[in-house]
C-alpha cells in the first residue's frame, strides 16, 4: 500500500515539474513587452482657466514628458 501511495506522490511531483519547465521555457522575459506602443494617457482638469491656458499646460505636460 506504502509504495503504491509513493508512486502517486512520485508521479504528481514529476508532472509538476514538467509543466513548469514548460511554463518557464514559454514565457517572455523582457521587461517591456515588444508589444509596448510607447503610449501615455494624461488626464486634466483644470477649472476656470481659458482653452489657450489648458493647451499651455498640456504643452508644458507633453514636453516634460518626451525628455
Amino acid at each position: 500500500m506504502a509504495l503504491k501511495t509513493q508512486w502517486i506522490g512520485i508521479s504528481g511531483l514529476v508532472l509538476v515539474t514538467l509543466v513548469s519547465a514548460m511554463l518557464v521555457h514559454n514565457t517572455r522575459t523582457g521587461f517591456i513587452p515588444s508589444e509596448d506602443q510607447n503610449f501615455a494617457a494624461v488626464s486634466l482638469h483644470c477649472s476656470g482657466i481659458s482653452q489657450e491656458r489648458t493647451q499651455q499646460v498640456m504643452k508644458q505636460i507633453n514636453d516634460r514628458l518626451i525628455q
